[in-house]
């Protein structure tokens, strides 16, 4: 592979993939998380550069969460555009690796976690999976791990969210399902 920055993203994708698997199998009996998502105010450019014909993006955005997981999410953004930095989102194919922290309520818990995600645009399709960060739960919420994922237009408001969670070794649980 040509381009380093395409290679570290692959490599992402690979690393997360290996860690929702692993998740998966420490724990039968996850609960669902069905929720959506929406933008919570506007979102800041932090940068953009030029990378031959394609540019990376640094944005961060707010976010709305409604659904069994309710609060909001401050998501940092590095999206790779397969095109040049005046592309509008959606306009050309995309590769996406961001990471956030939510603070809110899962299934009447309160509290946060840290989240990391990959997705891609093909064909104005947002597709990906979001990873709830072993470890990093706090309030109600400590010992939280999960998977996310969501496939939708870029063209909709609203972003569906479905997914499992489940709370590691030594943390009380309650099933919601």
């Amino acid at each position: 592979m040509k381009n380093p920055l395409a290679l570290k993203v692959h490599l992402l994708i690979f690393l997360m993939l290996l860690l929702s698997i692993m998740l998966s199998a420490c724990q039968a009996g996850p609960n669902v998380i069905q929720a959506e998502y929406v933008l919570a105010g506007p979102p800041s450019t932090e940068e953009s550069t030029a990378i031959g014909e394609d540019c990376l993006l640094h944005l961060v955005f707010p976010w709305q969460i409604e659904g069994n997981l309710q609060g909001t999410a401050i998501t940092d953004y590095r999206i790779l555009l397969h095109g040049p930095c005046d592309s509008g989102i959606g306009d050309v194919d995309e590769a996406w690796v961001y990471s956030g922290t939510f603070e809110g309520q899962l299934d009447g818990r309160t509290g946060t976690f840290n989240y990391y995600a990959f997705a891609d645009v093909k064909d104005r399709i947002l597709t990906g999976q979001l990873a709830i960060v072993p470890g990093s739960g706090g309030g109600e919420l400590a010992g939280i791990a999960g998977v996310l994922s969501f496939n939708v237009s870029v063209d909709t408001e609203t972003t569906p969210l479905t997914g499992y969670y489940y709370f590691t070794s030594g943390v009380s649980q309650t099933n919601s399902n």
